[in-house]
């Protein structure tokens, strides 16, 4: 077949427009292929940039401020309102180190949970401390620090610091509050016990007297009229003591006159009295002065922890325990009633429990800690601790 041959040529041809079809797809697919990939990365990108504006405002707008350290302990990013949250900048060259901002007192709780941070990956620590700020005031701050070390997209310590300034003003506040409520309790149980004692009391012993008067002027023929009288003088009698006893609760004379210890002697006689429960008492060492405040809140723990003695424990024994321990003042009142579980003790407003809250929040108004210990079968033991130095500062106040 002649090379010209109209077939050689018709081929050639045939060949030739295939392969620029062919190279045509393949660049058309190989365009295509690179817009799909340009769309997917503008596209991904604008998602990071998105993630990084919503991270950016999120870390802005937070009250808590962010701050990541080094594992040298260098700060290598602080968020913008971190001079806001503690009141100065820890990216201030004159700074330099941000433990000097931490108040000298706090200092070693501050380096204590740096030290457990390092020690524990992805775990988190909390402590609270006092930073000056830049009036040279001390802003009580709460560092919650976590291990990120090992997580390659931070590789850093992140401590959040919180300011807590308005937290525990709100929560003065809220003992202000509760100092005052007891206050006005206490004055209107003083001015109640006041107007008993100067006109039932009298009104009542009065009438007894005169009850007794006309029993003894009865003449022979209207002797049938005196055991009426005997009776009525019986209940003025028992109403007069239940008056006392009602005053003693209010306002006890005695925790006013001769101080703590004996009216609580003068309570535990009645109580055993009245009751039948052996209730010893037993003082090893009293402060030197105890401030009203903290007579008078003592006092009232120990007469609601007697009347949960008489009222729930079903116990026969009971005892009430003053001591100075080191510089620590301890008050106690132990029974070896019922008990419950202390791990289910509802802190709710249920009357059964009214009591005890009642106790901690006076052991907390005079600065003191109260205690409850029990079990089950065991009895119950209500312990307040005070420290010495607590006492002066009442009295100061």
């Amino acid at each position: 077949m002649s090379i010209n041959s109209p077939d050689i040529w018709w081929t050639f041809l045939t060949a030739t427009a295939g392969l620029v079809v062919l190279c045509i797809a393949f660049v058309s697919a190989v365009v295509l292929s690179h817009r799909r990939y340009v769309r997917m990365l503008s596209q991904q990108t604008q998602e990071l940039r998105e993630r990084e504006e919503r991270f950016r405002l999120l870390v802005e707008r937070s009250t808590d401020a962010l701050i990541l350290f080094s594992s040298a302990g260098q700060v290598f990013y602080a968020s913008p309102n971190t001079e806001q949250v503690i009141g100065y900048s820890v990216l201030n060259p004159r700074i330099q180190s941000p433990l000097d901002l931490v108040h000298p007192g706090d200092r070693q709780q501050v380096t204590d949970l740096a030290s457990d941070v390092l020690k524990s990956a992805h775990s988190t620590f909390t402590t609270q401390c006092r930073i000056q700020d830049h009036h040279d005031s001390w802003k009580p701050i709460e560092l919650i620090a976590t291990n990120l070390l090992d997580e390659p997209s931070v590789r850093a310590i992140a401590v959040n610091c919180r300011d807590l300034t308005e937290r525990m003003q709100a929560e003065e506040d809220l003992k202000r509050l509760a100092r005052r409520v007891i206050e006005v309790q206490e004055s209107e149980s003083k001015r109640v016990a006041g107007e008993l004692h100067d006109s039932i009391a009298q009104m009542l012993h009065s009438a007894k007297i005169l009850v007794d008067s006309s029993q003894d002027n009865l003449t022979h023929s209207r002797r049938s009229v005196k055991p009426g009288l005997k009776e009525a003088s019986r209940i003025l009698g028992k109403t007069i003591r239940e008056v006392r006893r009602m005053l003693g609760n209010l306002r006890p004379v005695t925790l006013d006159k001769l101080g703590l210890y004996p009216a609580v002697r003068a309570v535990s006689e009645e109580f055993r009295t009245r009751t039948g429960i052996d209730l010893e008492l037993d003082q090893k060492g009293l402060p030197e002065h105890i401030p009203a405040d903290v007579t008078l809140a003592l006092f009232r723990i120990i007469q609601e922890s007697l009347a949960n003695v008489e009222k729930h424990s079903k116990a026969d024994r009971a005892s009430i325990h003053f001591e100075v321990e080191g510089r620590i003042f301890r008050v106690s009142v132990k029974d070896n009633g019922k008990g419950f579980n202390r791990a289910r003790f509802p802190v709710n407003t249920r009357e059964a429990h009214l009591g005890l809250i009642g106790m901690i929040e006076r052991a907390s108004y005079i600065g003191g800690e109260l205690i409850i210990l029990s079990n089950r079968h065991r009895g119950t033991e209500i312990i307040v601790e005070i420290p010495i130095e607590r006492l002066r500062e009442v009295e100061a106040k």
